[in-house]
């Protein structure tokens, strides 16, 4: 069942700030037999990004590659309790 825990964010989605402004436009998708979540970004400025999420050794990983500077992050995490949280850092270039 953990290898599931992140099926929720599997869509296309619209990102909105707090007070409603668009900031971008995400799709994930499940690959890999389901194994890997894929995710594309699409920012309001032109900006993309993609991510591949996994699940090993008890926790999610996130790689994060997007087309600006520092655009490479790190992440794991987890469930805590109904909330998925991920931290990490970004990769310096």
């Amino acid at each position: 069942p953990e290898t599931r825990q992140f099926d929720f964010w599997v869509g296309r989605w619209k990102v909105l700030s707090a007070a409603g402004q668009e900031l971008g436009r995400n799709t994930i998708q499940a690959v890999e037999d389901g194994c890997v979540l894929q995710e594309s970004w699409t920012g309001a400025g032109g900006g993309t990004g993609r991510s591949f999420n996994y699940y090993e050794n008890g926790k999610w990983h996130q790689l994060w590659i997007a087309n600006v500077a520092n655009g490479i992050l790190h992440l794991s995490g987890g469930l805590e309790g109904s909330a998925m949280v991920m931290t990490g850092k970004s990769v310096p270039q």
